[in-house]
């Protein structure tokens, strides 16, 4: 009884900690959307766009074999390593869109209520 009442409250706490996620289009006016949907706006669509670039410029630095801010010295990359950063390069997109598909389907419902 007593661990089921602490469980509750702790997933109460956990709410609390996190606000509900804001499908309202932000009222930056950037416009990188390129086309891509209005989820580009939001301000979950922003930061997930950010995170996007953030791990497509790692990704490229491991392929392109150098350190960030130096073009010049060349790192060789273990073959294990240059696997992943493919991997990595190639999901992102996939999960950049799963992630609009959700944020429109989110949108189109709260719309609807």
């Amino acid at each position: 009884l007593k661990l089921g009442l602490v469980g509750e409250n702790v997933t109460d706490l956990g709410m609390l900690l996190y606000p509900p996620i804001s499908l309202e289009l932000s009222s930056t006016d950037s416009d990188q959307s390129d086309g891509e949907g209005e989820w580009l706006k939001t301000e979950i669509g922003e930061q997930i766009s950010f995170q996007v670039n953030a791990i497509k410029k790692v990704g490229c630095y491991v392929h392109d074999h150098c350190i960030p801010g130096d073009v010049h010295i060349d790192i060789k990359m273990s073959d294990e390593v240059m696997e992943l950063a493919s991997k990595l390069l190639s999901a992102i997109d996939v999960r950049k869109a799963e992630a609009a598909k959700a944020i429109d389907d989110a949108c189109t419902a709260k719309d609807k209520i």
